[in-house]
């Protein structure tokens, strides 16, 4: 996986990000969950985006609660993600 990454969203707008961190940031789980993004690396190989829920500890251990996070994977798909107007 080559930086910078790409997002695309099925809206057309487009969003350039220098680190994968950003990337999972700038985006929200619930719209990975509904198929909103087209995420690529420089080389134009599409990644894998996939929301994941971690259990994390409130009000000093006492109870956990449940943060969904959006992870960006390589999946060495070597062929340019599909624009999102031609779905």
């Amino acid at each position: 996986m080559r930086l910078p990454i790409t997002i695309v969203e099925k809206n057309g707008d487009t969003t350039v990000c220098a680190s994968v961190h950003e990337a999972e940031i700038q985006m929200e789980p619930v719209d990975v969950e509904n198929g909103e993004y087209v995420v690529s690396d420089a080389d134009g190989c599409r990644l894998c985006v996939e929301v994941v829920t971690a259990r994390i500890p409130v009000f000093w251990g006492l109870w956990k609660s449940a943060l969904k996070k959006v992870r960006i994977t390589d999946t060495y798909s070597k062929k340019p993600p599909p624009t999102p107007a031609s779905r």
